[in-house]
């Protein structure tokens, strides 16, 4: 008989939807709007479905082939994975072509007393030449706090813990009173890119003096040249990047408020694309100077969302190729059910084509 979900997950998330969130880099609302919608070309089309829970994709292109990872219930949350050659589907195993057939690809060790013994979920994967690097939230038990992890592939789909299995980013506690206000998530919700050869992690941290006091929402940023970041890690402040000692950081200073965001780099605009739930109906699309994470412009894509979002991407988290500049399509998986509850979730796709600027002088 499946668990049930890390119950405080659903909690926060629904925070997320009717609470007035602020981004936390001043003026940035008042900004136009970088990304312009054209046309919308797939409007929450269910791309898998299953009996039980599905939530918390990832997505990127590999070659010619699609690999989606994304948390499922079986025992707990378990990492699954389906692949295609086709965004829209059928998703299928890589062992076998029925529809709606997968893989486990990182399982909870079923021990309490690991990080991860009994939920392993929000899977954020990148490919750094030959190796597939899989970022997750890990929890002990229901009620848990989170903690991140990482696990290392040579086929991306089947991942093998990293970091000797210990976390490698563990809750801050910098808020002395995270657990009388209920914001006890943890750590967790990792998305990752891959520049000039770092790793940069944004996440979630509840237990940080930097988050939203109503809700616990932020975004905290970490970079190091180890896909571990157990050596000479750094974390994003208000002064700039920090050194911090392994597995460590402050949660001070959230550079955008949200959860669940995913992101990927845009070499033709020199600018990280951002999604994340934020407004109900529509996933949000922010643009961030690359070297300052502040907000240049944002943009909307429409999506009946429960969960989520994934961008699609190359596996090395840059946007796909296109013949121009100016025109790009952006695609995200979400999780779409008809009620809250997130046992009658499943996987969505919507796409639409954008106008993108500026792209005249960009490197």
């Amino acid at each position: 008989m499946a668990a049930t979900t890390h119950p405080v997950r659903f909690v926060l998330r629904a925070a997320v939807i009717y609470l007035n969130l602020w981004i936390m880099s001043a003026g940035a609302e008042s900004e136009k709007p970088a990304l312009v919608m054209q046309q919308q070309t797939i409007a929450d089309a269910i791309i898998f479905k299953r009996a039980l829970y599905d939530y918390a994709p990832a997505v990127i292109r590999d070659g010619n082939l699609y690999r989606l990872y994304w948390c499922g219930g079986v025992a707990g949350d378990f990492i699954l994975y389906a692949e295609s050659s086709n965004p829209r589907g059928p998703w299928h195993s890589s062992r076998a072509w029925q529809s709606n057939s997968y893989d486990v690809s990182l399982r909870p060790t079923g021990s309490p007393a690991n990080f991860d013994g009994l939920h392993t979920c929000d899977p954020n994967v990148i490919k750094v030449g030959s190796n597939y690097f899989l970022y997750y939230t890990g929890a002990s038990a229901d009620g848990a706090l989170g903690a991140i992890g990482v696990a290392g592939s040579g086929d991306g789909i089947h991942f093998t813990r990293l970091n000797g299995g210990l976390p490698i980013v563990s809750p801050a506690r910098s808020n002395p009173d995270y657990a009388r206000n209920g914001l006890t998530y943890g750590a967790g919700q990792p998305a990752v890119l891959y520049r000039d050869g770092y790793f940069y992690l944004s996440f979630t941290d509840s237990t940080g003096s930097g988050v939203n006091p109503g809700n616990g929402a932020g975004q905290f940023l970490l970079r190091s040249k180890d896909p571990s970041f157990q050596t000479m890690a750094q974390e994003w402040t208000r002064a700039g990047w920090a050194q911090r000692a392994s597995g460590k950081h402050t949660a001070e200073f959230s550079y955008l408020e949200s959860f669940g965001l995913d992101w990927m780099f845009d070499a033709p605009t020199h600018q990280i694309i951002v999604a994340s739930d934020r407004t109900s109906g529509k996933t949000d699309l922010y643009l961030l100077d690359p070297d300052s994470f502040a907000v240049r412009g944002a943009g909307a894509l429409p999506t009946q969302w429960r969960e989520g979002p994934a961008l699609i991407a190359q596996s090395d988290r840059t946007t796909l190729p296109r013949p121009g500049c100016d025109i790009i399509q952006i695609g995200v998986i979400v999780a779409e059910g008809p009620k809250p509850d997130p046992w009658t979730w499943d996987l969505g796709l919507s796409m639409a084509n954008f106008k993108i600027s500026p792209c005249a002088g960009a490197p």
